[in-house]
């Protein structure tokens, strides 16, 4: 993200992680970012949310990820009764549209 150049906007890295490109908007994405007082000290307790998923979506790469970490995440989605979609690209369209199917 520019080396060692110093940044103009402070801020900088945090929008670059918070904001999502306007052809994206339709997914609804929600991104939480902590960051503990003391980055370093991995002894504390970790931040949990009072948020709970309803469906997990599998973005275009998802297949190209070891088999033991997919079925690891599915496994985890289906003992915590989540829907699962499996997103896939429209060809046929030329906004890129990515559209989730259903999986089992």
């Amino acid at each position: 993200m520019g080396g060692n150049q110093p940044l103009s906007d402070i801020l900088f890295l945090f929008k670059a992680y918070t904001s999502k490109a306007i052809n994206w908007e339709y997914e609804k994405e929600w991104r939480i970012i902590i960051i503990p007082q003391n980055i370093e000290d991995t002894t504390k307790e970790r931040y949990f949310l009072p948020l709970k998923p309803t469906a997990i979506y599998y973005g275009l790469r998802f297949e190209e990820q070891p088999e033991d970490v997919r079925s690891t995440i599915r496994e985890l989605a289906k003992s915590k009764s989540l829907c699962q979609y499996k997103m896939e690209l429209k060809e046929d369209d030329r906004s890129y549209l990515i559209t989730p199917t259903l999986i089992g």
